[in-house]
């Protein structure tokens, strides 16, 4: 991900899971029209679990109630107290200036937990620990 963010050379990055699947075309018009306001620095999706076979297992079940939970908690705290909630790095969509900076490259691969445990911390959660201190 560091690679990629350094080489960007557009304003807007968008990070996807490669098991992401888009509902076509209008998705990424959708995301981008959010940045049209410069206050906005990340965007997010709505997720949905879909099933594999012919029938939803149980697991899949549980994981589309899961993230449908989620979808409403992160409207809720965005809409309604103005909470900074975790992104999912599922698709989440961040203005390429933001990972650009030096400070954040660095800290993204140097995070430590106490100041002596390296970390190898998700893309979401370093995030939203970076942009919430920066409110």
């Amino acid at each position: 991900m560091s690679h990629g963010i350094r080489n960007m050379t557009t304003n807007i990055i968008v990070f996807a899971d490669d098991d992401a699947i888009w509902p076509p075309p209008t998705l990424l018009t959708y995301i981008l029209a959010c940045f049209e306001d410069q206050k906005v620095c990340r965007v997010s999706t709505s997720q949905r679990v879909y099933s594999v076979g012919e029938m939803m297992t149980i697991w899949e079940m549980f994981a589309m109630f899961r993230l449908s939970i989620w979808n409403i908690e992160i409207a809720c705290a965005t809409h309604i107290d103005s909470r900074l909630p975790c992104l999912s790095g599922r698709t989440a969509v961040y203005r390429t200036i933001i990972l650009k900076d030096p400070d954040f490259l660095h800290g993204f691969t140097h995070d430590y937990w106490l100041g002596n445990y390296q970390l190898n911390s998700g893309d979401n959660k370093f995030l939203t620990r970076l942009l919430g201190s920066s409110r």
